[in-house]
Order: C-alpha cells, then structure tokens, then sequence
C-alpha cells in the first residue's frame, strides 16, 4: 500500500532494558578460596562507571547497609561514587534469600522505575550480593508488569512481539503444583514462564528460594486484581509499539 505524501511511520518506543549483576565493589574471600571458589576484589568506582557507560539510569540495590559494609561497598561511598557519577540509585533492601516485604511495596517501586526509565528507554540495572535471588526476583516482578511473558491467559506458543529471547519456543510444562493449593493453575504457569526467562538470561540459579516463588506467586495474584479494579498504572507494553533494545 503507497503512503500518502508527507505521511511518515513514526519510529518504534524503545523499552529500556534491565541488567542484573552482583553487587559492585563487591570484596570477598580476600584472605584465600573457599569451598574452591576463588576471591572477588572489584573497585567500586570502576565498576559504577561502566555500569554508566552502558548508558544506566538508576541502579536498584537490594542490599542493606550491613551487607553492603560487608562486601566492601560501604553506602557512603556508594551513595557519594553514584552521584558523582550521575547515576540514580533505589534502595530495596531485602534478606538474602527471601523477598520483599509485600507486593504492593515492590509494585509501587516498579512503577516508578518502569514510568521514569524503562517506558522513556533508559536502562536499569539491578544487584543483590551475587545477582540471582533477590536481583533475580526484582527482574521477574518487573517483565511480570510489563507483560513480555504475556499474562494468564497466555500460552508459552503464542509468539512474542518483542525481540528477545522469550519462553515462546518452550514446550508447555506442567505447573509446580498439579492439586493448586489454593493457587490458581494459570497464575502458577506464567510464574514458570517468567522463572524460566530469566534463568535463560542471567543465570539457572536466579530465584533461590521457596519464598521468592511464593512472592511471585503473591504477585502475579496483585497485579490480577488490579487488572480487576482498574488499578493498573502500566498497561499491557504488548499493546504498545514497543521494541526491545
């Protein structure tokens, strides 16, 4: 079909793309290797520099001041490296191995981030200690909102518009649990798909723990009523003329 004169497409959105990685500056087993793994000593400034050269808006940090003391990385200097550098920085502090402390918390987080980053086509760039659980969760929660596993309905056949490496190819597998517990069947299923994209992408072990499922679990249910009420504050991006960086 000819265009009309003077009538012009108007180029795809980009989708700010979200990084996982351990924490910077991280410091650890100084004195030797441990149970065969070697020590980690990595320079703080540096590594937040690069991470601003890969053109990072906001960094999210799921660690608190103790255990950013620990690695190394102690807030003060992080928090003064960061704004010298001109990088944003969220604070989500959680225990290793567990999660957030409720949905709604990271939920409001998230629309925060993905309004003022993600959807303007600025990287974020999420860390806990090693990059996988507590960073893990926080990426699931965030491709959860934004629909690049599809929703309830949706099953792992249907194409993506998104151009990344999605579940789509993957064969269906059964759900977690086959009685439900209590769990919807369809709730469980897009949680495995979701698991499932971001261990491709960033690691087998991303999300560690019982409880991490359990949070997404707890999560896909939020955004389920809220998608009910019309609470919603992001709508579906697979409606949106989106395309993967």
């Amino acid at each position: 079909m000819r265009r009309s004169q003077g009538t012009t497409a108007s180029p795809p959105q980009k989708l700010g793309n979200l990084y996982l990685s351990s924490c910077p500056g991280k410091k650890v087993r100084l004195n030797g290797p441990v149970n065969g793994r070697s020590g980690v000593c990595r320079d703080l400034m540096q590594d937040l520099r690069r991470i601003r050269e890969l053109g990072v808006g906001c960094v999210v940090c799921c660690l608190d001041d103790e255990e950013l003391q620990y690695l190394g990385a102690p807030w003060e200097e992080y928090s003064r490296t960061a704004d010298e550098l001109g990088l944003d920085v969220l604070r989500i502090p959680t225990p290793e191995g567990l999660a957030p402390i409720d949905p709604a918390y990271l939920d409001g987080y998230l629309d925060r981030l993905i309004q003022a980053y993600t959807l303007r086509g600025t990287p974020i760039l999420v860390h806990c200690r090693g990059g996988v659980g507590r960073a893990g969760l926080v990426a699931c929660c965030w491709a959860l909102k934004l629909g690049l596993c599809g929703w309830i309905e949706t099953q792992p056949s249907c194409p993506s518009r998104l151009a990344f490496t999605a579940p789509e190819d993957l064969s269906e597998s059964p759900p977690l649990d086959e009685s439900g517990g209590g769990v919807r069947r369809d709730t469980l299923q897009l949680v495995e798909r979701v698991i499932t994209l971001v261990r491709r992408r960033r690691s087998y072990k991303a999300v560690e723990t019982f409880e991490q499922v359990k949070f997404l679990v707890d999560y896909v249910e939020l955004l389920r009523k809220k998608s009910r009420t019309g609470a919603v504050t992001v709508g579906s991006v697979m409606d949106r003329d989106i395309r993967a960086q």
